[in-house]
């Protein structure tokens, strides 16, 4: 048996995995505010006592993180909502389960598991593009995940598609995120919606579930933001294709339960921005959100 956990900015996931990739139980903290390293220990220890009663049984454990993470060392050098910034954190959990862990950036987990057990299985060359608040992508080169020389690759929202463009989180301007996340598509839809009083979205908690959802029933406005998000998405991702040729490009996140209304707009969009045609499947993530877990567990 393993041991996979997933740390976000506002929840803690913990999963008993058996080898052959199904969850057998799992456990799960949630927080409105941001996690102190403290509670972080504290939740983690709490939740894997939950899930079993002697670590003796477990083969592995593996914790997936957002951020810039050295898996060779387990070295966090920066995570934007939790509270590592410069810390060896293979070494702090290790302390507090008396276990050896593996550490890795939660993209890669994901993109990690996916390639196992989802709709990576049997690809050596696979790209998963996590879409939300950001973009995040993990990356799996010849059946190994890759991070380059300080654990850093495969930020790939940060790609400039728009030479002084918008300025992004992150200080730059014109990046691929600034331009193609989930958060900059609903701002936009939030900015301009009094405009249009007759939109279905006017009636509605706007997400990009619900613009997606109106898009999907017609209404004019809606189609429109999806259009231009499509336009953009299609460009970061060319690029990526078009320096990588994966076998598979895998997309992640809540968009990704659009599934075939997503997949039959964007596949165009990105196509008509690639330099060698064809070469590549796109498909949704078949694991969702336990495929950081499961990948984290197989470290």
């Amino acid at each position: 048996m393993r041991i996979g956990i997933d740390i976000g900015g506002s929840h803690i996931s913990c999963a008993l995995i058996n080898n052959s990739g199904n969850i057998v139980k799992l456990t799960n903290k949630f927080s409105k505010n941001r996690w102190k390293l403290s509670e972080i220990g504290a939740v983690i220890n709490r939740l894997v006592d939950n899930l079993t009663h002697s670590l003796n049984e477990i083969n592995s454990i593996g914790i997936g993180v957002p951020g810039a993470v050295n898996a060779k060392t387990g070295y966090v050098y920066y995570s934007a909502n939790l509270p590592f910034k410069k810390i060896n954190l293979k070494d702090f959990f290790e302390d507090k389960l008396s276990k050896k862990v593996k550490i890795e950036n939660d993209a890669n987990c994901a993109a990690l598991g996916e390639m196992l057990f989802g709709n990576g299985i049997n690809k050596s060359n696979i790209v998963l593009i996590t879409i939300g608040t950001g973009i995040g992508s993990g990356i799996i080169l010849n059946k190994k995940i890759f991070s380059g020389h300080n654990g850093f690759a495969g930020e790939v929202g940060h790609q400039i598609i728009v030479a002084n463009g918008k300025e992004c989180a992150c200080g730059n301007k014109g990046c691929f995120e600034a331009y193609a996340s989930m958060i900059e598509l609903e701002g936009r839809a939030k900015k301009i919606i009094k405009h249009y009083p007759n939109s279905i979205l006017s009636t509605k908690n706007i997400s990009g579930k619900s613009i997606y959802d109106s898009a999907k029933l017609g209404d004019p406005f809606s189609n429109e933001l999806v259009k231009e998000h499509i336009f953009y998405l299609g460009i970061g991702i060319a690029n990526i294709i078009n320096i990588l040729q994966p076998e598979v490009v895998l997309i992640s996140g809540a968009i990704s339960r659009q599934k075939d209304f997503l997949l039959s707009k964007l596949k165009p969009s990105i196509d008509k921005n690639l330099y060698v045609q064809g070469t590549y499947e796109l498909k949704t993530s078949k694991l969702e959100d336990k495929a950081g877990l499961i990948g984290a567990a197989f470290l």
